[in-house]
């Protein structure tokens, strides 16, 4: 439904026929005819203002993991809201969607219980940089100071590889 909203947007639709085709009670019946999946994708995708036209297989792979965090779905359900969201689409688009490497690879380790999402944990980094600041400034320092501060500022970071920096999700830290 999202879909064909778009479609009659993007088409030059008037307000009018939009609250017709979409927002009267008619069309809500309608929709409720649409699978829980495909609820549940749309809701997924309105949440992070994205349209469904524009699903890219990572936007796919998200939701799915969405559902595994945060909903507690079984695999096998997850593939069904797979199945189910992308009914949105024609179906050259639902093979092309399909074919994109991170989703299959997702879909083949999805069941794999031995990963821990450290996704929601609180850190507290103030005692680290608390030290960091008692340390003092750098130009005031002497070589000795700033060696030992070097070491403690390497001994924090030396052990990540840049891609593992790389991988920080920043939007999701707060201080």
């Amino acid at each position: 439904m999202e879909r064909r909203r778009q479609q009659a947007v993007t088409g030059g639709a008037d307000p009018g026929v939009i609250l017709r085709l979409f927002d009267s009670e008619s069309a809500k019946a309608r929709f409720n005819k649409s699978t829980p999946g495909q609820r549940a994708f749309a809701s997924w995708m309105r949440n992070r203002e994205r349209q469904i036209e524009d699903t890219t297989p990572m936007d796919l792979t998200n939701f799915l993991n969405f559902g595994l965090e945060s909903k507690g779905w079984k695999p096998q359900t997850a593939r069904t809201y797979l199945s189910a969201a992308l009914k949105y689409f024609p179906m050259e688009q639902q093979k092309e969607l399909r074919k994109d490497e991170n989703l299959e690879d997702f879909l083949r380790v999805m069941g794999n219980n031995n990963l821990k999402c450290i996704c929601h944990q609180d850190i507290d980094l103030e005692p680290i940089f608390s030290a960091i600041q008692d340390m003092g400034n750098n130009t005031t320092m002497t070589t000795k100071q700033l060696t030992t501060k070097t070491c403690f500022l390497l001994g924090l970071v030396g052990f990540l590889r840049p891609d593992d920096l790389a991988c920080i999700d920043v939007a999701q830290s707060h201080m």
